[in-house]
């Protein structure tokens, strides 16, 4: 049975994961088996029902109330022993915000190095524009993962998702945890004319079609994928039974199909077919979109005009207080 590693990191990742707790190393047929380590610069953020085994807190530190360049260093210093302790499986799953400041930042360290080792990854980012430093967090954090990419040759595959009030965290989180569990049945090596090199081409889709590699969208469809216009479907993993078609409505230069147990349909509460597609040109409106929340926030911020509400005459005591 196949392995999946979660490297849940910050707040959010670390909330998200917690979920999974009771299926930790459990072997339960067709689906991947459970491992994750929690790993944040606070202890406010982690659950006291996580094994100190799977918790991986960085030293001296609390923290980094949404600046990413502040814990950037030790992050960085610690990744490769966060490697060691709890090593890559099968499938490595990173999951983190990027709005915040330490899962935004551990998140894409981790996401490199395992590229870097050549390990299977897929990323889940949560975004945020509830805030000016949010929205930019977020920003950075995607052009962050255009950059690994870029340095590593390798495609960086990305599910994203964003907070917002028709979007709330709630539903994020269960829209998340979903994705988690059909990805456990898709990696589960339970799935009938569905290997490895399918799968692992799926992700390194540089290898068997004319894309190149960068920042791509991972998302799940049931029945017929759908696009915006400037997208375009890369490689494509339809889960199956004998009585569901493959056909995603879309044509694509990479297709893997499988057919699964009886047994893991109940893990996916939807119909089949499943269609996990990687979809290019996805991130340009998203950084559109986020730039231009930028630029409106500075526009309100530039129309304000500070005035303070004491002149020259105004006398205070040695200690600043006005009797």
């Amino acid at each position: 049975m196949r392995k999946m590693m979660i490297y849940a990191a910050g707040g959010a990742g670390c909330n998200i994961a917690s979920n999974f707790l009771k299926q930790m190393n459990k072997e339960t047929t067709g689906m991947t088996v459970f491992d994750c380590v929690y790993i944040d610069t606070s202890r406010s953020n982690l659950n006291p029902n996580i094994p100190l085994t799977q918790t991986y807190l960085v030293d001296n530190l609390d923290g980094s109330g949404k600046l990413r360049s502040s814990n950037h260093q030790v992050l960085s210093d610690c990744s490769r022993d966060i490697l060691l302790k709890h090593k890559p499986a099968d499938i490595n799953i990173v999951i983190g915000s990027g709005s915040g400041g330490s899962g935004s930042v551990i998140s894409p360290i981790l996401v490199s190095q395992l590229l870097d080792r050549g390990e299977d990854v897929i990323v889940i980012t949560i975004g945020s524009t509830s805030s000016r430093i949010e929205t930019e967090n977020t920003l950075k954090t995607l052009k962050s993962y255009e950059m690994i990419s870029q340095l590593r040759e390798t495609p960086v595959i990305m599910a994203y998702r964003e907070n917002s009030p028709t979007m709330p965290r709630g539903k994020v989180d269960a829209e998340i945890e979903m994705f988690i569990a059909t990805l456990a049945v898709m990696f589960s090596g339970n799935n009938r004319e569905l290997d490895s090199s399918d799968l692992s081409n799926f992700l390194k889709y540089q290898k068997v079609t004319n894309f190149k590699p960068k920042l791509s969208h991972l998302d799940i469809f049931n029945g017929n994928v759908t696009l915006s216009k400037g997208q375009a479907l890369v490689s494509l993993v339809t889960l199956m039974d004998s009585e569901s078609q493959a056909e995603s409505g879309v044509l694509t230069d990479y297709q893997a199909a499988g057919f699964i147990p009886d047994s893991a349909k109940t893990y996916l509460g939807q119909q089949l077919p499943i269609h996990a597609a990687v979809v290019s040109g996805y991130f340009n409106g998203v950084a559109e979109t986020l730039e231009q929340k930028i630029r409106s926030y500075d526009e309100v911020r530039n129309a304000i005009v500070e005035k303070p509400i004491t002149d020259r005459n105004t006398q205070a005591t040695g200690d600043g207080l006005v009797l």
